[in-house]
């Protein structure tokens, strides 16, 4: 435990011992640390604090009212009043952060008083506000500051403020022992870090502690009093010396990060009737052990825990709900589930400890069986051991691995039973040591990102004969092949891509790291849209057969545009198919009329659009390079069409008859001042979100000579 700034210096004001000589240069970290402590004279109705390069003993700085506050005299006073023991030049120099002074006459511990005048009110009721008026730098020493005093050859130097002193006709606030209070004594607003003390008791009658009230404190406990209602957010942030917190039954209301970053916390009692317990309320408080919490919580937020890697177990009441990574990277090994909770709370623990689940043996939902937690009739196993290695073999009789149930996991193998028929959402989500993974006959749906980040998995088989997959292998970067049996009736692969059986249908491609091209076997008519996700070609060769690049999973869900499906990637076609044709790299319709996909290769800022092209489809042109857009013939445009993040201007003729609004997208010409030249009788469609989307762009009205020009020019 770190000695406390009265233990290391108690006679800092006096003794001269603790001085550094004359003319000594200011070492680097000090200029870096006087750059960041100490700021500029502003008009906020206080007098700036003096900075750590004063001398010791007691000095004053005076909160008086704006007008007495910001004149030349009263910060010369308040320099005097500070015994100032470098020039004033020096000093003005250092709060303005124009500079850092060479030399000091000497360097001690200071200790300092704010006192508020009966005149002085914050300016726009501002105290309310976080990180303003006393919890600005000049006012305090934050709890950065004091884990890493200044030192200059090798003596340490603290300077910060340790109490309040109010006058007592100021109509809003008051002190009681040094701490800073409203009129009323129902709010606190301000205890100094640099106060002395293990121990403090907020007086009875305060309702409600104040944003960062307690930021930084020394003491190693705090008492409650029973009138207590509210601590707002991170009302005890970097309170490094606090070692237990029990919060009483009166409390209300906690706000976001209370008790964060708390080095010495170790025990939490929470005796409030809580129903929430918000973000980050105990987050990076690497030595809590205990956590009592009351029987009412029914949600735990996310980080409510996080980083916690003392925290070895916890018992969560009944009925409650752990959000998404509450837990995360803490050091928890037993959860315990009591008979009540009926929500099993996977979410949470987002973790690689090796975490056990302790399950209430009556429990009318879940049970555990060698660490594996499954529903009480063994159809959904919901969580796995993430610290075993080899291969994990799932029980039979289970049908659904449920979200997330192996997150992190390290097998490298994992046999699924013949009775499984749903994987559902990121169960397999970044299981980085999977290698291989066989699909059972009975599989009905791999839902989406099932297997996401799996780095390692290589292979895949295919027993199931149904089409069940909806982008499951995003992010599975070493996947080289999908393995399907001659006996399925549904399936089949052609070098290592999955088709359908009569080799209609194109489902997925892995990732063909051995060719920069991939070729679509001849007789694929449809390719479905999540297709090529995860595939490193460059360039698509389409056949003859294929009519449909955007097919939909039987799902029916997520349907794009043709060139969506292809992505920015070269597309030959063959001069055969009947659908498709490529114009100087741009895909389009047979008939020329529709453009589907920009040219993937093209690197100019202008791009004039072919002449045939009359309608823009839906995510044609994607480019980070282009300007300037010309569609001479086009009529027709698709909603999100453009997607062009440095383009400038988009010009089309008098023959476009139809506009979306959200024809551009959002990331398109934000910046910039895009304008987009349109004719005057254009028919504007415009979505809920057009007054916002409008301001991306400014719409112009291009005459038709102005469109004749541009056709002269081009030919």
């Amino acid at each position: 435990m770190r000695k406390k700034p009265s233990e290391r210096f108690e006679n800092a004001g006096t003794n001269p011992s603790q001085t550094a000589t004359a003319g000594d240069v200011l070492s680097s970290s000090l200029k870096r640390e006087k750059r960041r402590r100490v700021k500029r004279w502003a008009k906020t109705g206080c007098v700036l604090c003096v900075s750590a390069a004063l001398v010791g003993g007691w000095a004053a700085a005076t909160v008086g009212d704006e007008k007495n506050a910001t004149s030349r005299e009263a910060r010369l006073q308040a320099l005097d009043d500070c015994r100032k023991p470098i020039s004033v030049e020096e000093l003005l120099t250092i709060w303005g952060g124009m500079g850092t002074p060479k030399t000091f006459d000497r360097l001690e511990v200071v200790y300092r008083k704010i006192l508020i005048d009966k005149d002085w009110t914050p300016k726009n009721d501002e105290i309310t506000s976080p990180r303003t008026t006393f919890q600005r730098p000049e006012f305090y020493a934050d709890a950065s500051t004091l884990r890493k005093p200044i030192t200059v050859d090798g003596k340490t130097v603290w300077s910060f403020f340790d109490e309040f002193e109010v006058d007592p006709e100021n109509p809003r606030f008051k002190s009681v022992d040094g701490v800073l209070l409203s009129k009323d004594g129902k709010t606190l607003y301000r205890y100094s870090p640099a106060k002395t003390g293990t121990s403090y008791r907020i007086p009875d009658g305060v309702v409600r502690v104040a944003e960062r009230a307690f930021a930084g404190a020394r003491f190693e406990s705090v008492k409650f009093p029973e009138s207590l209602k509210t601590i707002e957010k991170e009302a005890f942030i970097e309170c490094d010396a606090l070692k237990s917190v029990a919060i009483p039954r009166g409390v209300v209301e906690l706000g976001d990060s209370v008790f964060f970053r708390c080095d010495a916390l170790e025990t939490v009692e929470i005796l409030a009737e809580l129903t929430t317990l918000p973000r980050r309320t105990f987050s990076t408080c690497p030595a809590l052990t205990t956590v009592k919490l009351p029987s009412t919580l029914t949600t735990i937020r996310d980080g409510a825990f996080g980083k916690c890697r003392t925290l070895k177990e916890i018992k969560l009441p009944e009925s409650t709900r752990v959000v998404e990574d509450a837990f995360s990277d803490s050091g928890l090994k037993r959860v315990n589930i009591p008979r009540e909770l009926q929500e099993f709370p996977t979410w949470g623990f987002y973790i690689d400890a090796a975490l056990e689940f302790e399950i209430a043996p009556d429990h009318p939902k879940f049970r555990a069986v060698d660490g594996v937690v499954l529903t009480r009739d063994g159809k959904t196993l919901l969580w796995a051991p993430r610290t075993r290695d080899g291969e994990f073999v799932v029980p039979d009789g289970v049908e659904t691995i449920a979200e997330k149930a192996f997150k992190n996991a390290r097998f490298s193998t994992v046999k699924l039973p013949e009775s499984l028929r749903f994987v559902e959402e990121g169960a397999f989500w970044r299981c980085d040591k999977l290698t291989r993974m066989t699909i059972p006959q009975n599989v009905e749906r791999v839902e989406w990102r099932a297997f996401l980040d799996c780095v390692a998995l290589k292979t895949v088989e295919i027993l199931t004969p149904r089409v069940v997959f909806d982008s499951p292998f995003d992010g599975c970067s070493a996947l080289e092949a999908f393995e399907v049996p001659a006996s399925n009736e549904g399936l089949k692969s052609v070098d290592g891509a999955l088709l359908s059986k009569d080799g209609k249908t194109l489902y997925l491609l892995p990732n063909v790291s051995k060719s920069d091209e991939y070729a679509v076997p001849d007789g694929v008519e449809r390719i479905v849209y999540n297709a090529f996700r995860e595939t490193s070609a460059k360039k698509i060769k389409l056949p003859a057969s294929v009519v449909d690049l955007a097919a939909l999973t039987p799902q029916g869900e997520r349907a794009l545009e043709q060139g969506e499906t292809l992505g920015e990637r070269e597309v030959e076609v063959a001069v055969e198919n009947k659908r498709f044709s490529v114009v100087d790299g741009a895909l389009l319709s047979k008939d020329g009329t529709t453009l589907y996909l920009f040219p993937s290769g093209l690197r100019s800022t202008e791009w004039r659009v072919p002449d045939s092209v009359e309608r823009i489809a839906r995510g044609s042109i994607v480019s980070d390079s282009l300007e300037t857009l010309v569609a001479p013939s086009v009529k027709d445009v698709d909603a999100s069409a453009i997607s062009a993040p440095n383009l400038k201007t988009v010009v089309f003729s008098e023959k476009l008859r139809r506009f979306p609004v959200a024809a551009i997208t959002r990331y398109t010409g934000v910046a910039l001042n895009l304008v987009v030249k349109i004719p005057s009788d254009a028919k504007i469609f415009r979505s809920e979100q057009t007054s916002a989307e409008l301001r991306r762009f400014k719409i112009e009205n291009v005459p038709s000579t102005e469109t004749d020009a541009d056709d002269k020019e081009a030919n």
